[in-house]
């Protein structure tokens, strides 16, 4: 146990210290995410002033709470912003005490705080107290870090440890480790795509491959890479359009 931990330990640290393929050139400007994922430490620490434990009761209805998301910016200075937070996810959802989540931004208040209005942050937090949820949660994220170094059609993730306080229970805090994944729209405009949902069989997407049908997957969607006008973007000819299936079985 003490030797896999230790190459597992070995194994993280050569991900992170790797420059993963990741272009910015097409997005219109910056980003939530991007503003986090480029910040120079490796774990970015985050805090969350939600109904925590109202959300964790009640993860089964995906209510929308408000939020307010404090965290350092790239320049040093304090960043706040007002959202909306719920629960997320299928599987994980019903298994996990902490359910994975998705932050909404107001596309105007970012807008006016000069970023790009890509307005929703998925993140998944550790599904239980304990290090050994701990474990899971970094062996999940060295797996989407060794995604980026293989392919650049592939989300990019930050690890962050977020402080949730409660606003119905006197400030109470919950320290989790969690990570932040890229929107998908954000994914799309990095690489000058658009996605096109088309639900799939289970049976079917084992079978597809990137060889056998010119694209690529992530998680449980199938990708497809057709070209794209250049007009239809305003980017050079090799901008592309993506297209999506989506599986039944998605956690």
């Amino acid at each position: 146990m003490k030797n896999n931990l230790t190459l597992f330990a070995l194994c993280f640290f050569v991900v992170l210290s790797a420059n993963a393929v990741a272009q910015d050139t097409l997005l219109p400007g910056k980003t939530v995410f991007q503003e986090l994922y480029q910040r120079p430490e490796e774990v970015v620490e985050l805090t969350i002033e939600t109904p925590f434990r109202n959300i964790i009761q009640k993860k089964g209805l995906e209510e929308l709470k408000k939020a307010t998301l404090r965290y350092t910016g790239g320049d040093g200075q304090p960043v706040q912003h007002e959202l909306q937070i719920r629960a997320r996810g299928n599987r994980r959802k019903e298994v996990c005490y902490f359910p994975p989540l998705k932050m909404k931004f107001s596309k105007s208040l970012l807008t006016q705080a000069g970023y790009a209005p890509f307005h929703e942050i998925k993140l998944a937090n550790s599904c239980r107290p304990g290090e050994i949820n701990n474990l899971y949660l970094f062996k999940e994220y060295l797996g989407y870090r060794l995604y980026n170094l293989v392919s650049p059609y592939s989300f990019r993730v930050k690890l962050a440890k977020i402080t949730y306080l409660d606003v119905d229970r006197e400030r109470q805090s919950t320290e989790l480790y969690a990570i932040l994944i890229e929107p998908e729209a954000e994914l799309c405009a990095r690489l000058g795509a658009q996605v096109i949902e088309r639900k799939l069989t289970w049976r079917f997407c084992r079978t597809l491959s990137p060889r056998s049908n010119g694209g690529f997957s992530i998680h449980d969607r199938q990708y497809r890479l057709e070209p794209l006008q250049p007009a239809q973007h305003g980017h050079d000819q090799g901008a592309r359009k993506v297209q999506a299936d989506r599986h039944p079985l998605r956690l």
